[in-house]
């Protein structure tokens, strides 16, 4: 995956698109400002800026953000398969747990 997304975060690759990532920035920090407490509902800061240290929480949720963006990507008829094994497996699994022969 590195070496897949490294071409987009060269310095050359960034400097062409500093205007977006700007206006996607400004976009952020307004909608903070905009926000109510539920967007920073924990009112509690987690350092990682200041310490340049990862959270593990911080981590996990990357991780789930990056999983989550991942999975648009597959086309919707694998999804779909995927989707109905998983089904088809939960069904067969709750069907021998409720039966009485163990």
């Amino acid at each position: 995956m590195h070496q897949a997304t490294a071409p987009v975060f060269t310095d050359r690759a960034l400097v062409s698109r500093q205007a977006i990532l700007q206006g996607y920035t400004r976009l952020l920090v307004n909608r903070f400002k905009d926000s109510t407490s539920s967007a920073l509902a924990l009112r509690e800061s987690f350092s990682c800026l200041q310490d340049t240290k990862h959270n593990p929480w911080i981590e996990l949720l990357s991780n789930s953000l990056g999983e989550s963006i991942l999975w648009r990507l597959i086309p919707a008829k694998l999804r779909k398969m995927q989707s109905d094994h998983y089904a088809t497996t939960l069904d067969k699994i709750q069907r021998r747990m409720s039966s009485q022969v163990m």
